[in-house]
């Protein structure tokens, strides 16, 4: 009579049936790979990590290529659960698996950047880079460290030649723009803003630019102009409160240059009641009472913008005219 071979003799064979059936069917692999992108796709990230993870323990001889950019995913879905730790020691396993993954090294200097360790993303950054010179994404990205590092014109340099292969690279000219704020070159930074309006005219970031580098240039109504489109592109596109009231009380402080006291409190109003913690705007309106020789309500908004903790240069400022005209009898 035979007997059946117990289930327990089974467990040394599965190892082989399990390369077997990954040889004989190599788009095993590329359909975990399918399913763990879509999974990311929708948000579904813990699925996406154990499909890679499945992926992984298939690949028992170390020859599938899905696996690391299977891990790349991965990595992205633990950034997206904040595990940080655990999408770097993921991406590092894909480079061990393959040293020359460009894309690997891409989300490893942007993990690490977001982390502020610049040093270290600079040098994932520069590695892909080697890997890809002519990937815009990763050239931004290196010019976005050099920025961060606050080496602007070493990113300006990075950015113009992104810009020389695509004219029409709106991050490119946006963090340009950025970067000629920071070396006052405030014409350039101007027409960057000027140009990224054309391509993307609902894009608030390049009105913000614009309107600090005409505001900065002293072209006040150019400024109120420009900070009042970028108030409603903000408003209409869901900006976040501190851009909204940043506007305002950028707006404000254009109109109170210009003499005008009245918009300038109103604008400053609407900043404060978005941000009731808005040292700067209290500052201003409290500049603009003053100017109104309205004494108490002035002396209210300074103490209120030194109790928020106002930097300098405004904190002096702001010191010296409440030691003086706010003690005077």
């Amino acid at each position: 009579m035979n007997t059946p071979f117990p289930f327990r003799s089974l467990a040394g064979l599965l190892p082989i049936v399990v390369l077997v059936l990954v040889l004989a069917s190599p788009a095993s692999g590329q359909d975990l790979l399918t399913q763990a992108e879509k999974a990311y796709d929708a948000r579904q990230y813990r699925q996406a990590i154990t499909l890679i993870d499945s992926l992984v323990t298939l690949d028992t001889l170390n020859i599938n290529d899905d696996v690391p950019t299977g891990l790349r995913v991965e990595a992205e879905a633990h950034r997206a659960l904040d595990d940080w730790e655990k999408a770097l020691e993921t991406l590092d396993e894909a480079l061990n698996r393959d040293p020359f993954f460009a894309g690997a090294y891409e989300l490893k200097a942007r993990i690490l950047t977001e982390q502020g360790d610049y040093v270290e993303a600079q040098a994932a950054a520069e590695e892909a880079a080697r890997l890809e010179p002519q990937s815009q994404n990763v050239q931004v990205l290196f010019a976005n460290i050099k920025f961060q590092t606050k080496s602007y014109g070493a990113a300006i340099d990075t950015y113009s030649k992104v810009l020389s292969l695509n004219p029409t690279n709106v991050e490119a000219l946006l963090n340009r723009g950025r970067a000629h704020l920071k070396l006052g070159r405030l014409e350039e930074a101007y027409f960057d803003a000027v140009d990224a309006i054309e391509i993307v005219p609902d894009r608030p970031e390049a009105y913000r630019i614009k309107g600090e580098a005409e505001f900065r240039a002293r072209q006040f109504r150019n400024a109120i102009n420009t900070y009042g489109t970028l108030i409603q592109k903000l408003e209409d596109g869901g900006g976040t409160a501190q851009s909204i009231a940043t506007a305002y009380s950028n707006r404000g402080q254009a109109r109170f240059n210009l003499g005008n006291m009245d918009a300038a409190i109103t604008d400053l109003n609407q900043a404060i009641q978005i941000d009731p913690d808005f040292a700067v705007a209290y500052r201003t309106r409290g500049m603009a009472y003053g100017r109104k020789e309205q004494r108490d309500p002035a002396c209210r908004d300074f103490s209120r913008a030194l109790e928020l903790g106002l930097n300098d240069p405004f904190k002096s400022e702001v010191e010296e005219i409440a030691n003086s005209y706010c003690a005077a009898p």
